[in-house]
């Protein structure tokens, strides 16, 4: 019980920059602009960070177990397109186009899965050239087309506001994200998930099925781009091959930013979630303060690389001291 408090407690830690910048980033806005705390400009905020927030519930597993997927935002573009598609062109009921995407999302996971954990490719040259693949082949099957007219009843998850002003996708991103934090922290699948990201061959070798795991891993991923690439296409009311285009950058940045480790072992759905709202909060401030959207992409890498090296030097200088 002491050891889980210990670990709480350091997880909480990590945790407590992006608090501290999400506090210092919404009282500068509230200072330079009246509309940053209007109600409409707050559900918009919460509702455009859901896509992303439901997308990270994947990458923090598997940065955690210490692996890689590049290809999320292109998984969300196939089946958001092929989703959009068939409900368009084929008036195929709303139940039925959601189960479809989720279903590609996993199966697209389940491959991805299978040439990581099975073949022993290295995840991050392999999801970067899924992520070209699937890009492309969005493209060529839309042939640079829109998808619009989405029905209602799709757009739901998108759009629709709760009682008291709360976004649906924003709460069940968070309920994502807090039931998805227990598991890691409280649940032996957690358990196994942190070692294997620790150190891969001590927990083979303890007898933690690590292949299977990351497999499974990877198809809980593609499930949560699908999810994604709904409350994104419900959102957006259009479906292009460019849909989530970038969304795996800003995803990582969240993620490392809320306290992440690059090396594997250390993960926090909700310091994910925090870190993604906190990029969200920035463009939105971008948006307020008419400052160029040219400057979001720059800062975003400016951002991973103060997250890389705020997890690296720790490290470097541990090394250090222990060869002196």
């Amino acid at each position: 019980m002491k050891k889980m408090r210990r670990t709480d407690f350091k997880q909480f830690r990590r945790t407590l920059p992006v608090l501290l910048l999400i506090l210092l980033a919404s009282l500068f806005l509230t200072c330079r602009s009246h509309a940053f705390l209007t109600g409409p400009n707050l559900r918009n905020l919460f509702m455009k960070s859901a896509a992303a927030q439901v997308m990270a519930c994947g990458v923090t597993f598997l940065l955690t177990a210490g692996e890689f997927d590049l290809s999320g935002g292109a998984v969300i573009a196939l089946s958001g397109f092929l989703g959009a598609s068939l409900i368009v062109r084929f008036d195929l009921p709303v139940i039925p186009a959601v189960i479809l995407i989720l279903a590609l999302g996993a199966l697209l996971g389940a491959g991805t899965g299978w040439l990581v954990a099975r073949l022993r490719m290295p995840s991050l040259l392999t999801t970067l050239a899924l992520m070209q693949i699937i890009r492309g082949l969005v493209l060529r099957l839309s042939s640079g087309t829109t998808v619009s007219g989405l029905s209602a009843g799709f757009r739901w998850l998108g759009t629709a506001v709760l009682p008291g002003g709360i976004p649906a996708a924003a709460l069940l991103a968070l309920a994502l994200t807090l039931f998805l934090q227990a598991v890691l922290r409280r649940t032996v699948f957690g358990y196994h998930v942190r070692a294997i990201g620790e150190n891969a061959e001590i927990a083979d070798a303890s007898g933690i099925p690590v292949e299977k795991l990351l497999r499974r891993l990877y198809l809980l991923a593609g499930i949560f781009y699908g999810l994604s690439a709904w409350i994104l296409a419900g959102r957006v009311g259009a479906v292009s091959s460019s849909l989530a285009d970038g969304q795996e950058m800003t995803v990582l940045a969240g993620i490392l930013i809320g306290g992440c480790s690059l090396s594997g072992g250390t993960g926090s759905f909700f310091g994910s979630y925090l870190g993604i709202l906190f990029l969200t909060i920035v463009d939105n401030g971008v948006n307020l303060l008419n400052v160029s959207s040219y400057w979001v992409q720059s800062l975003q890498g400016v951002i991973i690389l103060a997250a890389v090296m705020g997890d690296t030097l720790p490290r470097y200088r541990r090394r250090k001291e222990e060869l002196e």
